[in-house]
């Protein structure tokens, strides 16, 4: 199909899995309902960039970064992005190397997301195992995520995070609200022996 999203995977990188799909449904479906066509989305952790890739298709987007701290992830980010030159022709796409936002050029973004590794383990040396274990309670590397978020994060801007009920999601919440940031939005799905959840968030007193 002419539109349809290419994306290649590698043993190294983590691979578009159910969380991923969870993002992209609920991303696609609150920009089904943006007035804006000239949206910038920032994509951290993006693996393969199939997230970034996907938003494309909503007709709302006309600049991704993407960004991953795996350098495997980057090259492979860069592969896809060349694969689909078909939907991203009119886009800006901006692929780099960054531990969070550490390389992040300093501007504000529209939409910022983030897949990232949410299960409780205090283990993460390894670059895949990076992928999966965001720390004791499961939430750490989330809230480094967004706390810098805010310096990003345009004023009207919105926050895609996904989480899993296996992490200390009271912990995570109470964390939201500190940062006065508000849920505009979760979508859930349960997988086995977990939920998985995408929330939108938001500047409160800002939207």
């Amino acid at each position: 199909m002419e539109n349809e999203v290419i994306i290649n995977t590698s043993n190294d990188v983590y691979p578009p899995s159910e969380d991923s799909y969870l993002l992209i449904d609920t991303l696609l479906s609150y920009l089904k309902d943006s007035k804006n066509s000239n949206l910038s989305l920032l994509d951290i952790g993006t693996g393969t960039g199939v997230i970034g890739i996907s938003s494309v298709k909503s007709n709302r987007i006309s600049k991704l970064t993407l960004s991953d701290i795996n350098p495997k992830a980057v090259s492979l980010t860069k592969n896809n992005v060349k694969e689909n030159q078909n939907i991203l022709n009119a886009i800006k796409v901006n692929v780099l190397q960054s531990d969070l936002f550490s390389n992040i050029p300093k501007e504000k973004y529209d939409i910022i997301t983030f897949n990232p590794p949410y299960l409780p383990n205090e283990e993460n040396s390894k670059i895949l195992t990076e992928a999966f274990f965001g720390g004791w309670s499961g939430i750490e590397v989330t809230q480094s995520f967004l706390k810098s978020s805010l310096e990003y994060l345009s004023d009207d801007g919105v926050i895609f995070i996904v989480s899993s009920s296996l992490g200390n999601m009271e912990k995570l919440m109470l964390f939201i609200k500190n940062l006065n940031l508000e849920i505009k939005m979760q979508e859930k799905v349960h997988i086995f022996f977990e939920d998985i959840i995408c929330s939108v968030l938001y500047l409160k007193n800002k939207n």
